[in-house]
This record gives C-alpha cells, sequence and structure tokens, in this order.
C-alpha cells in the first residue's frame, strides 16, 4: 500500500528586497498623486485628495509629496549621501509643522485642524507670545540643522565681510593720496626742462637714472645681530655681483605651473566582482572552520582590500597561513594575496586581493590634493594612495633620511621623480638643494642645469666618496654657526637670520651598491655620520638599493636610518633585509610599495605617483629656461684625512716624527727594527715604514740589502 501524507502546500516565497521595492513604488506613487492633486484639483480623487491633507496640515500640506518621496528613497536605502536625505526629510517634516503651528498661532485660517491642535496646546500653556518665541527658535535651528552650520561659522562669515569693505575702503583711500615733493609747482604751465636760480643763469639739468628693480636675496651668513647695520650700497653691489642669470636673483620665484603636468586618467578599475568576491572568501575560510564575516572593503588603485571579521577565539596566524589558499579560491590575477593581520587602529584583518587591472597614481591629482594643500611643511613629498584610495604625504624632515630597495622594474626610479618634483614644486632654489649620484646614467642626469642642484649630477663613483666627506664637513660648518647663533636645528637658525639664509640639502643616491664597490669603508663611515648627526642641519639622504644584501646595507647603515620603503624584491630574505618582516616579495611591482615610517612598525602599502616622461622633460625644459647651477668643484676637492700617506690620504701615523728621529740616528730603517724600538705591532711599523718611504726620508726596499737613508737630520 501506498503511504498516505498530507498534500503539499503551494507557498509563494518572496524576496524581502521585492517587497521593499513594491512599497517603495507604492509611496512614489502617493506622493505623484498628492502632488498632480495640487494643479488638477477639479477632479474627484484629486478633490478628496486636497480636501483630506489640507484638512489636517492646511496650506503646509505642499511639502508632504516631498516628504513621502524622500522617505521612499531612504527605505530602499540603495543610494549615496543617505544622510542627505535624511537630513532633507526630517527638515522638510518639522518644516511643515511648524508652519501649520505658525499659521494657526495668529489666528489665520489655513493652519488645519493638526496645527490648530497644536498651537491651542502651545498657546495655552505659554501664551501667544511665547509660543511665537518657542516656534521661531526651533525655526532657526532646522535651518541649521539643514546647512549644518553654526553660529563661529556665520560670525567668522561676517568678519570676512567686513574685512574685505575695509579693504576696499583703505584701497579707494589710498587711490585719492597724493604725493608732494614740497615744491610749489604750477600744473597750467608746460614740461619745465631747467630750472633758474635767483642769479638768472639756468641751472644744470638733473637727470635721474632709473634703478632696476630686483628682490634682493642676501648671500649665504652667519645670522646678523640687530645692532649690525647694512648699507644700502653694500646690498645693491652684493645684488649686482650675483649671477644674473639665477632665478632667484632679480625676481620672485615661482614654482613650475601646473600644466606642466598631465591630469588624472578617467578609465575604470575593473576590480571583478566584489560582491562574490566577498562571499568566497567567507566560504572558503569556513570550510577551515572558521566563522567571518566582512565588515567593509577598501577599494584602491592596485588592489581591493577587504576587511574580515573573525570570530572569537579564532587565531590571527591560522588566517594568514591560509592565504595561498584564498588566492586559488579566489583565482587571483597575480596567483597570490597580502593579508594584512590585523589593521592598524582596527580590529580586523585585511585581505588584499590585486584587481584585474590598474589604473596609474597620477602626480597632479595627488599633489593637489587637500591633506597636501592643508600641509605647511616645504618638505612634504607625494607617495601615492593607498588601500582605500586616499591619497597618502609625509614630510621628509619627519624621516629624515630614506632608504629605497626594490628590483629592476618596481618603481624605485618613478618614486625618485615623484620625491623630486615634490621638492621642486614646493621650495625655491634657495630653501632647496639637490645633490644627485647617478652611476647608471640614466635617471637623474635629465635634471642637469635645473638651478635646484647644488653640483652637477655625480655619475662617476670615485668622486661620490669625496661628495659624502664634503656633505660631513658641511654639517660640522653648520653646527658650529648653530653654536654661535645659539639655536638647535636649521628651522631655528632661518627664523633668527629672517629669511631663508641656510637651504636645505637633499643627496639622492640611485644605487648605492655601486658607490659601495668604489670605497666600501669612506662612504659607510660619512652615510653612518650623516644619518646621526645631518637632520638638525637639514641635510637628508635618501639612498636606493636594487638588491638589499647586508653587504650593501649594513647593520648600521640599518640602525640610523629607520624609515624604508620596499618595493617588489625577488626572495623574502631580501624583504626581512630592507623592512625586517617578509611581504615585500608579494608585490605585485610598478609602484606598489610598503612604506614603514619611523614612528611605525607595521608598513602600509602605497600605489606610488607615475611620473612619465614628458612630464620630466616639460618640468626640466621650464626650468632651464633659467641660469644653470654654479659648477661647486669644491665637492670634489676634499680629502679622507683619516687615510695614511700610503693608502693615497695626507694622514700620518702619530709616531711618523718619532719614527724619522729613531732611523736617522740609528741609519738603518726595517719594520723589525721599529717594531723594537717604537714598541708596536708589525702592521702598524710597515705601515710607518711606507709612510717614510712616501715622505722621502727613506729609499726602497732593495731586497737584502737595507734602506738608504734619504735625511739627515728631522
Amino acid at each position: 500500500m501506498a503511504k498516505r501524507g498530507r498534500k503539499p502546500k503551494n507557498k509563494i516565497k518572496i524576496n524581502p528586497e521585492t517587497t521593499k521595492s513594491v512599497f517603495a513604488i507604492f509611496l512614489l506613487v502617493l506622493a505623484a498623486l498628492i502632488l498632480i492633486s495640487f494643479f488638477a484639483p477639479d477632479y474627484s480623487l484629486n478633490e478628496k485628495i486636497q480636501n483630506l491633507i489640507r484638512g489636517l496640515f492646511g496650506w503646509s500640506a505642499i511639502f508632504l509629496p516631498f516628504i513621502i518621496g524622500i522617505g521612499a528613497f531612504l527605505y530602499l536605502n540603495v543610494f549615496k549621501f543617505q544622510s542627505i536625505q535624511l537630513k532633507t526629510f526630517l527638515g522638510l517634516t518639522v518644516f511643515m509643522f511648524l508652519t501649520s503651528i505658525l499659521t494657526a498661532n495668529f489666528g489665520m485660517r489655513g493652519g488645519g485642524k493638526i496645527g490648530e491642535a497644536l498651537a491651542k496646546t502651545l498657546s495655552g500653556a505659554i501664551s501667544t507670545g511665547g509660543a511665537f518665541i518657542v516656534l521661531f527658535a526651533i525655526l532657526v535651528g532646522l535651518i541649521f540643522f539643514i546647512f549644518n552650520v553654526s553660529f563661529s561659522q556665520i560670525a567668522e562669515l561676517f568678519s570676512g565681510l567686513k574685512a574685505k569693505l575695509r579693504l576696499t575702503r583703505d584701497s579707494k583711500d589710498e587711490d585719492d593720496i597724493k604725493i608732494s615733493t614740497g615744491m610749489n609747482m604750477d600744473l597750467d604751465e608746460p614740461e619745465i626742462n631747467g630750472l633758474e636760480d635767483s642769479s638768472g643763469e639756468q641751472s644744470v639739468e638733473l637727470g635721474v637714472e632709473e634703478e632696476p628693480s630686483f628682490e634682493v636675496v642676501p648671500s649665504l651668513s652667519e645670522p646678523k645681530s640687530a645692532k649690525d647695520e647694512v648699507s644700502p650700497e653694500l646690498v645693491l653691489a652684493s645684488a649686482k655681483a650675483a649671477k644674473p642669470g639665477l632665478p632667484y636673483s632679480d625676481r620672485v620665484w615661482e614654482a613650475p605651473p601646473l600644466d606642466l603636468l598631465n591630469d588624472p586618467s578617467t578609465a575604470p578599475t575593473d576590480r571583478g566582482d566584489v560582491m562574490e568576491r566577498s562571499k568566497i572568501i567567507v566560504a572558503t575560510l569556513k570550510s577551515f572552520g572558521i566563522d567571518s564575516r566582512i565588515d567593509g572593503i577598501n577599494f584602491g588603485p592596485s588592489v581591493t582590500q577587504y576587511a574580515l571579521e573573525a570570530g572569537t577565539g579564532v587565531r590571527i596566524a591560522k588566517v594568514a597561513s591560509l592565504q595561498n589558499d584564498i588566492a586559488l579560491a579566489l583565482a587571483s590575477p597575480t596567483g597570490s594575496v597580502r593579508i594584512e593581520a590585523p589593521i592598524p587602529g582596527k580590529s580586523l584583518i585585511g585581505i588584499e586581493v590585486p584587481n584585474n587591472n590598474r589604473v596609474p597614481v597620477c602626480f597632479k591629482e595627488v599633489f593637489c590634493s587637500e591633506v597636501m594643500k592643508n600641509s605647511k611643511s616645504k618638505r612634504e613629498i607625494v607617495l601615492g594612495k593607498d588601500v582605500s584610495g586616499s591619497p597618502v604625504v609625509y614630510d621628509i624632515a619627519k624621516m629624515p633620511h630614506l632608504l629605497v630597495a626594490g628590483a629592476t622594474g618596481s618603481g624605485k626610479s618613478v618614486f625618485l621623480h615623484s620625491l623630486i618634483f615634490s621638492l621642486i614644486y614646493r621650495c625655491s632654489p634657495q630653501e632647496c638643494q639637490f645633490i644627485f649620484v647617478d652611476p647608471k646614467r640614466v635617471e637623474l642626469v635629465h635634471y642637469a642645469g635645473i638651478p635646484h642642484l647644488r653640483s652637477q649630477v655625480i655619475t662617476d663613483t670615485a668622486r661620490a666618496a669625496s661628495m659624502f666627506r664634503w656633505l660631513v664637513a658641511e654639517m660640522e660648518h653648520r653646527y658650529k654657526l648653530f653654536e654661535q647663533a645659539k639655536v638647535r636645528n636649521i628651522e631655528g637658525y632661518n627664523e633668527k637670520s629672517g629669511f631663508q639664509v641656510m637651504p636645505y640639502i637633499v643627496v639622492i643616491v640611485d644605487e648605492l651598491a655601486e658607490i659601495m664597490i668604489a670605497d666600501p669603508q669612506a662612504v659607510e663611515k660619512s652615510i653612518v655620520r650623516l644619518a646621526q648627526l645631518a637632520r638638525a642641519v637639514g641635510i637628508h639622504l635618501v639612498l636606493t638599493v636594487q638588491r638589499p644584501s647586508t653587504d650593501v646595507i649594513t647593520g648600521l647603515i640599518k640602525a640610523n636610518i629607520p624609515c624604508r620603503v620596499a618595493f617588489n624584491v625577488t626572495s623574502q630574505v631580501d624583504s626581512r633585509v630592507i623592512i625586517d618582516q617578509p611581504g615585500a616579495e608579494k608585490l605585485l611591482g610598478k609602484g606598489d610599495m610598503l612604506f614603514v615610517p619611523p614612528d611605525a612598525s607595521k608598513p602600509s602599502r602605497i600605489q606610488g605617483a607615475f611620473v612619465t616622461d614628458k612630464e620630466i622633460s616639460n618640468v626640466v625644459s621650464y626650468l632651464k629656461q633659467f641660469s644653470g647651477p654654479v659648477d661647486a668643484e669644491d665637492i670634489f676637492e676634499v680629502k679622507d684625512q683619516s687615510k695614511s700617506i700610503s693608502a693615497g690620504g695626507e694622514g700620518k701615523d702619530p709616531l711618523f716624527d718619532d719614527a724619522i728621529e729613531v732611523i736617522v740616528i740609528a741609519q738603518k730603517a726595517s719594520a723589525s727594527f721599529l717594531q723594537r724600538r717604537l714598541q708596536v705591532g708589525y702592521a702598524r711599523a710597515a705601515r710607518i715604514l711606507d709612510e717614510l718611504e712616501a715622505s722621502g726620508v727613506i729609499g726602497p726596499a732593495q731586497g737584502s740589502k737595507p734602506r738608504e737613508i734619504l735625511t739627515s737630520g728631522t
């Protein structure tokens, strides 16, 4: 026998979103009918609608269809600017009731039953005048609420208008001022070419030569005290002696126009199906026993970050270990995802998935952003955009030195161009000077001839060591000036001087490994000294390296340069060398970087700003119309005083004079002899012997024969 059972019931399943949409359509139709009833009240249905709403609200019922329409859109909750719609909805609703009550409060017809009832209640409690004051105060507060203003903003607006009126009045008063020379002149008489004195003789015509107009920029010097007086003749002479071609010698410096830069691209970014990817991430973690949900999505220029909220008791390390499984489930375009656990400042885990295509971050867009405009520092540089698409800038004075590493094609050179452009557009040649070291001769040599350069672009690695020694000497010289002026840093020195008397110096090295090969000990020593002490004197180092190995980025250099930028590297070992943690090996290249500021331990992922070759050519061509930099050969004439004569330097051993005395008295010279007499080791004795030979005190070695003594006295 067949089993008896209940007949299945037919149930209609309706999506809740469908119900909301149908109800919203009903509200919109209702609002439209009410609005039409005001313009065509002769129809039967429209007449009934008018009698109903005007009987309730009076003439204020005109706002009712707009309130219902906005309420329908708020109910759907599918549009942006929900806060603006909500304020409009609440404002119109309260305003409708206020006008209804005010109309009924003064005994006027047209307030409606609701207005009359509320007005009667309010007037009976605090009188008609009191009701008017309360209603007027509510109306003023409603206006403040809708337009989101305050009393302080209104006061600032009136004060600004008052200042503009005063400025206009003062300018009119200045136009009416007449300058008198103290001489009685008849304006009706013709032009006078000569003046006759009391004796009747015509005096010689005095011709006044018009002086050229220019702005005098004093030379680099120490701050002058209040007692020191500079004669105008001396200032004029120094101004005329200045190089006339420099852009700041006869005019106020103007930054290159922004028209030379490219406008941001309007091409859309293909992020894939974001909602579908969110479901895949949650389902993948669920398959491994991890309960989670997507709390938010951040849209960046190169990656999309999914903010994941894990369940209670879930270990972060367990989620981080599943990044390859998540990349497999998502079919990531690059085959990998990056997990940031946790997101700084939030109790969330960030899963960064590469976009299907990437839109370059335009330098002009970030440079003209509000965060850059609000910065007061002249040394603010453009970095790019973070994973949420927000512009990121940073003050190089807070770094104060920067270490950059990345493989070929990762975006190091473009990042350097972005840094240079930021300082060129914000600083004049008197405020900031560059020293470029470009052993590869392909990137920084394009800037040769711009007025911001302290010297020509250095392409010879042998000259780079001398440049670093000059920087150390310049640093010590500036500290002596600070000591005399009794200031702590370059900002205090320039403030005490009254103008930018001492410029900032930014040294950019495109490939540190090439310089370290030439003279590693001297270069490392100079870099370490500058990194330790040069912050206060306004000298900043930007060092880039292709492969961050420990023989190039030594422990001393890393310890003294805490600010790092890591582009895409080849291995996890290289990532640990540059930022002390893995992650840089998973970057996408082409400007995708991890920025580690000195005040943070976790890196921030940023898509660097892109500067095209055309932009570089335009800006450099604009700057080259001014005169080029002064060839400062003094930078390359600094010799290493710590080296001995035998090593190519000018330094001598402290026992050099004693060795000469001992050799002249004994009339023989050998390393073992100096060991015994001077009580030093063999290596030092042999080095002193080489110094004696280089100085011409003794002759060269002759095999088994003793050296010849070439001097007879000390």
